[in-house]
């Protein structure tokens, strides 16, 4: 993952918490998610929820975008 998207996951710490999770090792999370490919990110809620589902986004501006409806 690039170094912005960390970045951008630190910024809101207190309200998200960034999980990495490698697909190839844990099938039931990819099944569980609906996860079509890497990387791919699922914010989920505190109840395992997926609430959205997204491919990596090329700059930090657009994965603040994608994240900010739920951090708000």
């Amino acid at each position: 993952m690039e170094q912005f998207a960390y970045q951008t996951f630190d910024k809101y710490t207190a309200r998200i918490e960034l999980v990495e999770q490698v697909i190839d090792l844990d099938p039931e999370v990819d099944r569980k998610y609906r996860v079509p490919g890497s990387p791919t990110f699922v914010l989920v809620d505190t109840a395992g929820r997926a609430l959205t589902r997204f491919h990596f986004e090329p700059t930090q501006s657009a994965l603040e975008a994608r994240l900010k409806p739920f951090v708000s």
